[in-house]
């Protein structure tokens, strides 16, 4: 799932140096199955215990963004790129 959405276009330069485009989007879409619809539930979700671990495990996720890297992140994401990863 994260190699899926690393090939996500962004709008601007972003190398992945903190963390990538696929954990994040990972994160949201994860979160989003679990019902949360607002940024700041997913990261309150993310950061859980029980989340970290199965993050971990799952998807080797070691560490959650902040709120606000994770609206940042999402902010750059060229949408027209969502339908066309690794077309």
């Amino acid at each position: 799932m994260i190699r899926y959405f690393n090939g996500v276009k962004t709008i601007r330069e972003y190398n992945g140096y903190i963390h990538s485009i696929g954990r994040v989007l990972t994160i949201v879409i994860l979160g989003s199955l679990c019902g949360l619809d607002k940024v700041e539930e997913i990261h309150q979700w993310a950061e859980s215990p029980r989340t970290t671990e199965f993050m971990k495990e799952h998807f080797a996720i070691y560490t959650i963004p902040t709120c606000r890297w994770m609206e940042t992140l999402l902010s750059i994401i060229n949408p027209e790129s969502l339908g066309t990863v690794n077309q």
